[in-house]
């Protein structure tokens, strides 16, 4: 897999990275 890093991608990876960890669903609900 290769991954472009945008401008504006790369902070929408990191959440969607901590979205994925049960114990921080909450932060990731937050955020939104």
């Amino acid at each position: 897999m290769k991954h472009v890093r945008h401008a504006g991608n790369d902070r929408v990876a990191v959440l969607e990275n901590i979205c994925k960890l049960p114990v921080l669903i909450e932060y990731c609900f937050h955020t939104h």
